[in-house]
């Protein structure tokens, strides 16, 4: 795996799968939340023996706009870490598509 910056290529077939499998486990755990299952990340985060503010920021990544994370699992974005998709991104999905230049 080529890092640097603490940046990962996205080109990077594992950074890809780990991608993916983090926005499906959002997915899923965000689930959890609208069907009332916990009713706060405390809650889940409890429930899935994580700290929550890691179940937190991987919340976030359910936040992302449809464009990026497409054009992140094509590749057409060039570097980019999961902490940066955590921590480092606008609610909005159209400053999110200028941010990356996705449109």
């Amino acid at each position: 795996m080529r890092m640097f910056d603490g940046q990962i290529r996205v080109e990077n077939n594992l950074f890809l799968w780990h991608f993916e499998a983090k926005i499906q486990k959002s997915a899923s755990e965000h689930r959890y939340i609208d069907e009332g299952k916990f009713s706060n990340i405390n809650q889940l985060a409890k429930a899935v023996g994580l700290d929550s503010s890691f179940v937190a920021a991987n919340l976030r990544l359910r936040w992302l706009a449809p464009k990026v994370v497409h054009e992140l699992i094509q590749g057409g974005i060039g570097n980019v870490s999961l902490k940066q998709l955590r921590h480092g991104v606008p609610v909005l999905w159209r400053e999110q598509e200028e941010m990356w230049r996705v449109g």
